[in-house]
């Protein structure tokens, strides 16, 4: 089990170097990908961690990720039309609320 492990993260780490070598930017987004077909939405880094792959974390895509992380540097903005569709959702909600509150004041006070 240990070999395969090894070998798993050998490889692991030499896409890495490939990928990163060919692109920075889309190595960088593909270590914080979530992946859905893991149970959950788990990304790169939590698999590597709970299979305590420390030489693939060694990398310097992982160590530049790592770095942001720990300073907070890494934002996942959402996107701006999400932001104000929650809004209006959450407003058309405490209207609705609030008009259900009145009308069945209302509805009791009439009786």
């Amino acid at each position: 089990m240990y070999l395969c492990n090894r070998e798993f993260e050998k490889n692991a780490y030499e896409l890495l170097e490939e990928l990163y070598e060919l692109d920075q930017d889309k190595s960088h987004e593909l270590l914080r990908r979530p992946l859905k077909t893991w149970k959950g939405s788990k990304n790169v880094f939590e698999l590597a961690d709970k299979a305590g792959v420390m030489d693939f974390m060694k990398h310097d895509c992982c160590q530049t990720e790592l770095d942001k992380i720990w300073h907070g540097k890494l934002t996942s903005h959402p996107a701006w039309w999400k932001v104000v569709l929650n809004t209006l959702r959450f407003i058309a909600i405490d209207c609705f609320i609030l008009k259900l509150i009145f009308s069945t004041r209302q509805w009791f006070l009439n009786m």
